[in-house]
């Protein structure tokens, strides 16, 4: 059963700061394993996720995904902002809802499953949507203040996660959305150093839009949209084209110690990987118990 799982798993690596995954060339895990460098030791840590798109507006991925899935462990101010701004965030464990591990099993999207190696406090930006050759849409900083009309061009949205380590083995993620974007304030004309920008793409990070989520390695969080909210900042982190198709995307997270034998929390399957890191595929067959709703 254990390698039958793998088989649903892709494990991907990138360096720390690296806006792009990249696909694993090998179907070996063991051969993964063996070429994957980066960050490691006590500090190190996995962020592991699957992107998932579906139709836009479609039941699955505004319903009944959610079905099972505890939105209220935020603070009430921060969930009814994050709201406003059309983002939707929740936290799942224990035996998966049907709707979230069949998600998983086939997230239908070209990113599929991946996974980050990072030093722990240091942040890694998991892209969703873009480039968007014009993007406009609304943001609300602080509740029962004015929305702001935001324009970017070619912009690149996604969320930027920065795990913390918490009591008992779990990872607290700081998150919040990040926005790459042209401007040329930072561009430098042809001639003078060549063209190119000057420090870099501009990135945005609204960080009253920021959240925290503490983690077992066995639980999950969920970050979508409010599709109903229209043409607000979550819209547009997670609403993208697939082809032709207008598709709706969902961020599904785990994380953990990248060595997590060392901690006693190494997943109680038989014959775990040589680094102890269960695939997130592998993962949806097993969890702790997590704030289910009844």
């Amino acid at each position: 059963m254990y390698w039958r799982a793998l088989l649903l798993g892709f494990i991907v690596v990138s360096s720390t700061g690296c806006l792009h995954d990249r696909p694993a060339k090998s179907t070996s895990l063991i051969d993964r394993v063996r070429g994957m460098g980066g960050p490691s030791g006590s500090e190190a840590v996995f962020i592991e996720y699957a992107l998932i798109e579906r139709p836009l507006g479609s039941a699955a991925i505004n319903r009944e995904v959610w079905a099972n899935v505890d939105e209220q462990f935020l603070p009430s101010d921060k969930r009814a902002l994050l709201s406003e701004n059309g983002l939707r965030v929740g936290v799942v464990g224990g035996l998966l809802p049907s709707e979230v591990e069949a998600m998983i099993a086939n997230p239908r999207s070209a990113v599929g499953h991946r996974q980050r190696r990072l030093y722990a406090n240091n942040p890694a930006v998991l892209p969703i949507n873009g480039p968007v050759p014009v993007a406009e849409y609304q943001m609300l900083t602080v509740l029962n203040g004015a929305p702001t009309t935001v324009k970017q061009e070619q912009a690149q949205f996604g969320i930027s996660i920065t795990p913390v380590f918490a009591s008992d083995g779990r990872i607290t993620l700081k998150c919040c959305p990040e926005i790459e974007f042209h401007d040329k304030k930072s561009w430098l004309p042809t001639g003078a150093a060549g063209s190119a920008w000057g420090s870099g793409k501009p990135a945005e990070r609204p960080e009253s839009l920021g959240w925290e989520v503490t983690l077992s390695p066995r639980e999950f969080a969920i970050i979508g949209s409010h599709h109903e909210r229209g043409n607000w900042l979550g819209n547009e982190v997670f609403t993208g084209m697939s082809g032709k198709d207008k598709v709706q995307r969902l961020l599904i997270v785990r994380a953990g110690k990248l060595t997590p034998a060392e901690t006693g929390t190494t997943p109680t399957l038989a014959a775990p990987p040589k680094d102890g890191i269960v695939p997130l595929a592998s993962q949806a067959s097993t969890s702790t118990v997590r704030g289910q709703r009844p």
